[in-house]
């Protein structure tokens, strides 16, 4: 199939792209080294992306991260704001963010994230309206885009996902994002418990005692996790064999591929390759705003939504 990562042109200037898009159908596709935020501004978008299947509406966020294989379809009229986040181009550095997995979702919020999730918003159609003017200021863009890419990671991650208050031990979360990592840069070796917990320089017993109160729950898990999400790239960007596929991403079988993949994505490889087949048989259909008319779009949906803040807050 021909399913493959699409390069986002950055301004040099700053590093975040903004586009106003009104659709129907968008291919599959990734980006290796963008977080793509999805604010829809009008009527609904619903997509598929890795494991999960989701619908905004007016007003609402969805965040999907670098690597992860998406497409979004509507069957009614829309215009969706698609932000995108250079990670390379933060003032973090690279190998700190690169398999954060975060989780801005409007539907899905504690009460201490309501008020970061604005400021998130905020910053997303700022940004945004210095792309369309083409005003962009390089210092104080790029000071803009770190200070959101501090707000996902304080409030939009996979830990916090699971975590209704706002505390978090950053020592532990530090843990679990570096074994995130590991087992992502090892998933294609027999890596086994004892070996990750060498890497965190903790004990076998205890590393299983600390996944436990993880969002991840157990090693087996994350490492599952992390090859069926090479296995899905391989399933979708390549004709390779379930067998050849199983055994490039460390599974001693084509079975335990079988299984891990239903039980994480809820259907079999087989039936995810076809599935995505089908759904690019279909034309693509989707229309991007001249530069003018999406800042237009953003600068009034600016003024509604800081009105309808306004009445909210009285």
């Amino acid at each position: 199939m021909d399913i493959k990562h699409v390069e986002i042109k950055y301004n040099k200037k700053a590093p975040f792209h903004a586009e106003i898009c009104s659709i129907e159908r968008m291919a599959p596709h990734y980006h290796n080294t963008s977080l793509e935020i999805l604010l829809c501004l009008e009527g609904s978008v619903s997509f598929v992306a890795a494991t999960q299947k989701e619908t905004i509406s007016e007003g609402q966020i969805f965040s999907i991260d670098r690597e992860v294989i998406h497409y979004l379809y509507s069957d009614v009229p829309n215009k969706v704001l698609i932000f995108h986040l250079d990670l390379t181009g933060m003032s973090r550095p690279w190998e700190e963010l690169c398999y954060i997995m975060f989780t801005c979702e409007s539907e899905h919020c504690f009460s201490y994230q309501l008020d970061p999730l604005k400021k998130v918003k905020d910053l997303i159609l700022a940004l945004s309206l210095e792309c369309f003017n083409g005003c962009v200021h390089p210092e104080e863009s790029s000071i803009a885009a770190d200070t959101l890419v501090e707000l996902l990671l304080r409030y939009f991650n996979y830990y916090n996902y699971y975590n209704p208050d706002d505390y978090i031990d950053k020592a532990l979360w530090q843990r679990a994002y570096n074994i995130l990592r590991y087992c992502f840069e090892n998933y294609n070796r027999k890596i086994t418990a004892s070996d990750v917990a060498e890497f965190a320089h903790i004990s076998k017993s205890y590393l299983s005692q600390y996944l436990r109160n993880t969002p991840f729950l157990s090693f087996s898990n994350i490492l599952k996790y992390a090859r069926c999400f090479r296995a899905e790239h391989l399933l979708l960007s390549t004709n390779m064999s379930n067998s050849e596929i199983a055994f490039a991403c460390g599974f001693s079988d084509s079975k335990y591929l079988y299984s891990a993949f239903n039980q994480l994505w809820g259907c079999s490889p087989y039936t995810h390759r076809k599935n995505y087949r089908t759904y690019m048989n279909q034309q693509e259909s989707y229309c991007a705003l001249d530069a003018e008319d999406a800042a237009d779009h953003v600068r009034r949906y600016i003024i509604d939504w800081h009105i309808d803040k306004f009445i909210l807050d009285m």
